[in-house]
């Protein structure tokens, strides 16, 4: 290797043509097709060519002739069909020399400039051989087809980036909304990156996205979305980020269906205590619509017959079935100030599983005998067949209690219990309740309210003796 050689080298993806100014040890000082010197190493060239420019000849000429020379070769490597090529050569397992392959893609007599432009084909098409160090090898048919997914994908990718830039550009252009039409799944991607960060499988396509929009940061994400149409101004976004469903599936709504359409003949069962007779009295909130427990009490010869009573929702969801397995997932109701997403739909939570006044359903019963002075002889625990007579809130039954029965007797069972239960270790831990709720016109109000008015407290003490027996 001389002064005056004609070399390339790759930079930044394109192929480069220079003339060597001063070779020493190997470290190449070179004058490129740009009119610009360069420090190289010769290990790093990509090719190498026997033919010489006179380096006395004036600066500009020696970039004249080596844009000439590099526009010939870019010429001659337009016209190297490389799949053509591939299609004889792919069954053949041996690799292929740079000068082998030169005599296949031209004829006699042959030049560096041939040689070179074959160089620039195969770096330029990558999707049919392996190109290293002079060497040629052809991928099988099966490589070559998931090379052309994998150049699907890059192109499809490239081109939601476009996209969802332009469609975020126009967004923040417009007045209201955006008149670009955009793909669903770039929506998607975007609305992920906003909730999960960098925890999200399209972080990087979200990122050059944003980077390519006239965006600055993540958070401006949202008040595209706003605009969008696509969230409120008052989004909910811990729904979103933890993936909670708000809508109930297909399976369980028709499940909802057959239950109210052909409902459960729980009265014949033969299991079931008739206690219809029974006053069942339910003491809930004043906003309350699905009433899952109520008390009862009867006086007896020797004392009274207390009882608490639950909804069998088991009568009418059993385990295992779809609207038992979205409970599951779901795990309890979530009230929010401006929503409320149910366990279970609300047909049945509000109605035919709910203890609504003057209605018969099936119950689990927990019956218990005690003596005047409210101790507990016996108890048991029984399906039922129950119906409300009274529907109270909490504040009408703190009006009745010290007035009349069955409320005030109740009271002084809740206390004797309590105050039981204290005696044996047991901490109370007294914090009021709190409500947050959103106004119609966007203010949010509260309140609080003390947990330990009478009929708080007596619907808790029994409840909590239900489930200590």
């Amino acid at each position: 290797m001389n002064t005056g050689n004609i070399v390339e080298y790759i930079d930044q993806q394109k192929i480069i043509s220079a003339v060597i100014l001063q070779e020493k040890q190997g470290k190449l000082r070179l004058l490129n097709e740009n009119n610009r010197e360069v420090n190289f190493s010769e290990n790093r060239l990509s090719h190498i060519s026997q033919v010489r420019l006179d380096t006395a000849l004036s600066r500009d000429s020696i970039v004249s002739q080596l844009k000439q020379l590099t526009e010939n070769r870019k010429k001659l490597s337009e016209t190297i069909n490389i799949q053509e090529l591939w299609e004889i050569l792919h069954e053949e397992s041996e690799d292929i020399e740079l000068s082998a392959m030169t005599l296949f893609c031209f004829d006699p007599p042959l030049t560096p400039d041939h040689e070179a432009a074959v160089i620039r084909a195969f770096f330029h098409d990558r999707l049919y051989f392996k190109f290293s160090q002079m060497i040629f090898a052809p991928y099988s048919a099966e490589q070559v087809e998931g090379k052309k997914r994998q150049l699907r994908e890059t192109e499809k990718k490239e081109r939601r980036i476009q996209d969802g830039a332009a469609w975020i550009n126009d967004i923040l252009n417009q007045k209201n909304g955006s008149s670009t039409a955009i793909d669903a799944t770039i929506i998607d991607m975007l609305k992920s990156y906003y909730l999960f960060g960098n925890e999200s499988e399209y972080t990087q396509t979200a990122k050059q996205i944003i980077k390519k929009s006239s965006l600055h940061s993540i958070e401006q994400l949202f008040h595209i979305f706003v605009k969008a149409g696509i969230w409120d101004q008052n989004e909910n976004i811990h729904l979103l980020s933890l993936k909670i469903s708000t809508a109930f599936s297909r399976k369980v709504l028709e499940q909802e269906q057959n239950l109210i359409t052909n409902p459960i003949h729980f009265m014949d069962d033969p299991l079931r205590k008739n206690l219809t007779h029974i006053p069942l009295i339910t003491i809930d909130g004043q906003s309350t619509l699905d009433f899952d427990d109520a008390v009862s009490l009867e006086n007896t010869e020797t004392g009274y017959m207390l009882g608490i009573h639950i909804i069998d929702v088991d009568a009418y969801i059993k385990s295992g079935d779809s609207i038992d397995m979205s409970a599951r997932e779901r795990a309890s109701s979530i009230y929010m100030p401006d929503d409320k997403i149910p366990m279970i739909p609300p047909k049945l939570s509000e109605d035919l599983c709910s203890l609504k006044e003057g209605e018969i359903r099936p119950g689990i019963s927990t019956l218990i005998r005690m003596n005047r002075f409210f101790e507990i002889q016996e108890y048991e625990i029984i399906p039922s067949i129950i119906k409300i007579h009274q529907k109270l809130s909490y504040t009408e039954a703190n009006l009745l209690n010290g007035k009349n029965d069955p409320i005030t007797t109740l009271y002084r069972i809740a206390i004797q219990l309590r105050d039981k239960r204290l005696k044996t270790g047991a901490i109370q831990i007294t914090l009021p309740e709190v409500n947050v709720w959103v106004e119609e016109n966007g203010e949010i109000g509260y309140s609080k309210i003390d947990r330990e008015n009478s009929s708080r407290m007596l619907i808790s003490e029994l409840m909590i003796l239900a489930n200590s027996l």
